[in-house]
């Protein structure tokens, strides 16, 4: 339904399957925002947060979490968006800093204890305590994280975190403990620098990870470490869009 804008083109950003109410969730760049998509009827609609013509609403990563919330992570911001009201609401103003969410988040992920980690723009890597009702930046215990902002969040299965970031900073891994953390980039593992927009496992425990116009990633676990297999790289190459 882009010719709204002219173009033609609809990026489709992100996808989220809750087969509990048959729907597809969509995120989308250069568009109006939400989407669904009916899985049963095929019928598509539209959400945009801002009723308006021309409006782009571009959205980086969407996560249903155990308690059933949508989260909807904006350029300029968090939603969540009630599934059944089919409507858009801000965080409670009881959660304590809730306004640091007010900002662009690239991605979203809940962890094993309920808690939902955000990757934002403006103030690095962010954690919401359930519990507490309180979103506070991460620090882990030995030392502060790179400058370069998150671009992806993944969970693996022993529970550690990894953060795909920006420009060179390569990819971070935070223990299970979340205290320790462990970064492969271009100074110890000679990660070409270039954005990581996606990370994710294999049944062999080996973590892949996408770089900017370099292609495909494998982070191989042995069972002392893990080490880096990059396969041939183009010795030099013109990034678009970093």
């Amino acid at each position: 339904d882009n010719q709204l804008y002219g173009s033609g083109l609809v990026a489709c950003n992100t996808f989220l399957n809750d087969p509990g109410n048959h729907l597809l969730f969509i995120g989308t760049y250069h568009s109006k925002g939400l989407y669904t998509v009916n899985t049963i009827t095929g019928e598509v609609i539209n959400y945009p947060v801002v009723k308006q013509k021309i409006f782009h609403e571009n959205i980086n990563q969407v996560l249903l979490d155990r308690d059933k919330n949508l989260w909807v992570c904006f350029n300029n911001g968090v939603r969540l968006f009630n599934i059944h009201t089919k409507e858009y609401q801000f965080l409670s103003p009881t959660i304590k800093n809730a306004s640091f969410l007010n900002s662009g988040v690239n991605a979203v992920l809940e962890d094993d204890d309920g808690s939902i980690w955000f990757a934002s723009r403006e103030r690095g890597l962010l954690r919401y305590d359930k519990k507490l009702k309180e979103i506070k930046p991460f620090v882990p215990g030995n030392g502060q994280l790179t400058a370069d902002y998150i671009l992806s969040l993944f969970k693996d299965s022993k529970g550690n975190i990894w953060l795909g970031y920006h420009a060179q900073s390569g990819i971070v891994c935070i223990g299970k403990n979340r205290s320790s953390i462990q970064s492969y980039n271009y100074l110890n593992y000679k990660i070409p620098q270039a954005d990581v927009a996606g990370i994710s496992e294999s049944k062999t425990g080996s973590i892949f990870f996408t770089l900017h116009v370099y292609g495909l990633g494998e982070i191989m676990k042995n069972e002392k470490n893990y080490f880096i297999g990059l396969g041939e790289l183009p010795s030099s190459s013109t990034c678009y869009g970093c």
